[in-house]
């Protein structure tokens, strides 16, 4: 009977020591988890500015650092695309030539790297400025040509560009605006190009190049078309008023000695090729720098003495220029013209027995609606008569902006403070005007009581009103020249 009792408790004893081993292998088993890395990126967004551009994206929750991917050609990857790595939002990606730039993000956490993001895209400009540094015809004499060595003429002009493109740092090469007649004959147009020669001659190639531009100025604004579209239209977007740091100049003379289609003045010796800096009676062809039309290359003459500054462009063929996506009111010269008696206007007189401002604003309002701008009743005109100041008809602040996108003004402060943003050429219709509008305002935005043709309804030669030449950046934009009432001419007109 023991035995029996015995060999059923070691029977039972080992049974137990069974069922406790299985137990205690299922409780212990290793539980199977997958490491995964954070999710990518979202609205990775670009926003573009002088050589450089700024790169943002969304912050992923479980992500301890980023990395950046970019290219100047798309698709961006992780294996074939330069890569920077520990990023934050926002980058700053600095001192780019011309191009486009395609970037994309990718998170990181301790388990890993996440899929790349979205691709996103910057365009980078050309850019021109006018020198902040100045002196007089003899280019060698300016200190920026003295300490690039023995440089002279046309090549000291190219080292005073690029030593303050330097100084600004600003990559790319850069030449300067000038042309030179007489034994060394050179246009402006082809030195652009990078070439010697004249447009004559096609710079010395096969056909004409016309690669070269389009430009911005230094705080971003467009400058030019491609240098084809620049020499044909002879005009530009906006004045070249900003200097190498970006800071904005009030309007300055410049040594040209070329016309307006990019070649040079072969009636004059451009100071002796850019070396004479004592003859007194010159008159070599200089260009005014707060204008946009013709005259920004050829509209005044100066003596070699003078002191004037030069233009630089960065050679090269640049990325199309964006669609100016400025935002703000619309701003624009009128299409159409007349006299300084408003009512008798078609569009006044369509409008009723209006006169005097009254008759400008119904104008604009009419011009904006035939144009199919958003809210045509919004529009007033730029007018002051003999109790009213124009700038005090304007309730809102800005900013406003040309049909073409250019912003010209980002507040009321910007119309009077001697200078706007951008010249106001285009018209609703989009269309470039080189042209001058009544105003009867100062460059203050107050009336010239001697100038509003009998408050607007005089269309005789006994009496004058005050205009603005739509091609000024500067104060001239509102009060240029006087001319009599008779004269047909345009106005401005201001979404407000």
């Amino acid at each position: 009977m023991k035995r029996t009792s015995m060999v059923l408790a070691i029977a039972l004893t080992a049974m137990l020591v069974l069922i406790s081993c299985g137990s205690s292998s299922s409780d212990s088993a290793p539980i199977t988890t997958t490491a995964t890395g954070p999710s990518a990126p979202q609205s990775v967004s670009v926003q573009s500015k002088v050589q450089k551009t700024t790169v943002s994206w969304d912050a992923v929750t479980d992500a301890t650092s980023y990395n950046l991917y970019w290219s100047q050609t798309s698709p961006v990857s992780t294996s074939s695309s330069n890569k920077v790595a520990g990023v934050t939002s926002p980058y700053q990606h600095t001192h780019l030539n011309a191009g486009n730039y395609y970037y994309a993000v990718t998170a990181v956490n301790a388990n890993g790297e996440s899929s790349i993001s979205s691709e996103a895209t910057g365009t980078i400009n050309l850019i021109s400025f006018v020198t902040s540094s100045s002196g007089n015809a003899n280019l060698s004499s300016w200190p920026d040509a003295v300490s690039a060595g023995s440089a002279t003429g046309l090549a000291a002009g190219d080292a005073i560009c690029q030593a303050r493109a330097n100084a600004a740092n600003l990559t790319g090469t850069f030449k300067a605006w000038l042309s030179s007649g007489g034994t060394n004959t050179t246009d402006a147009y082809c030195r652009i190009h990078g070439m010697t020669g004249t447009k004559a001659d096609n710079c010395g190639q096969a056909v004409l190049p016309a690669f070269a531009g389009p430009w911005i100025r230094t705080d971003g604004i467009p400058f030019a078309p491609t240098i084809d579209k620049l020499v044909a239209t002879t005009h530009v977007y906006s004045p070249l008023l900003y200097d190498e740091f970006g800071n904005r100049t009030f309007g300055s003379f410049i040594f040209t000695n070329t016309l307006s289609d990019g070649t040079n003045d072969d009636s004059k010796s451009a100071c002796e090729g850019w070396t004479d800096g004592s003859t007194a009676l010159a008159n070599e062809l200089s260009g005014l720098s707060y204008f946009a039309i013709a005259m920004w290359t050829s509209g005044y003459s100066l003596n070699c003495t003078d002191t004037a500054n030069i233009y630089c462009m960065q050679t090269g063929a640049g990325q199309p220029l964006a669609n100016f996506p400025a935002t703000g009111k619309i701003a624009f010269v009128t299409s159409v013209t007349g006299s300084a008696n408003l009512g008798s206007w078609p569009d006044a007189v369509s409008a009723g027995s209006v006169t005097g401002i009254a008759a400008g604003d119904a104008i604009c309002k009419a011009r904006a609606s035939a144009a199919g701008l958003l809210n045509p009743t919004h529009f007033k005109v730029w007018l002051s008569d003999s109790s009213t100041d124009a700038i005090t008809r304007l309730t809102s602040n800005g900013p406003w902006i040309r049909k073409d996108g250019v912003k010209i003004a980002d507040s009321k402060a910007d119309l009077v403070n001697d200078h706007i943003l951008a010249q106001l050429h285009v018209t609703e219709t989009g269309l470039y005007a080189q042209a001058v509008a009544w105003t009867g305002t100062y460059d203050d935005g107050t009336k010239d009581t001697a100038n509003v043709c009998l408050d607007w309804t005089d269309n005789t030669t006994a009496n004058f009103g005050a205009g603005g030449g739509s091609w000024a950046g500067n104060w001239a934009w509102t009060h240029y020249s006087l001319a009599q009432c008779s004269y047909p001419q345009r106005l401005y007109c201001f979404e407000d």
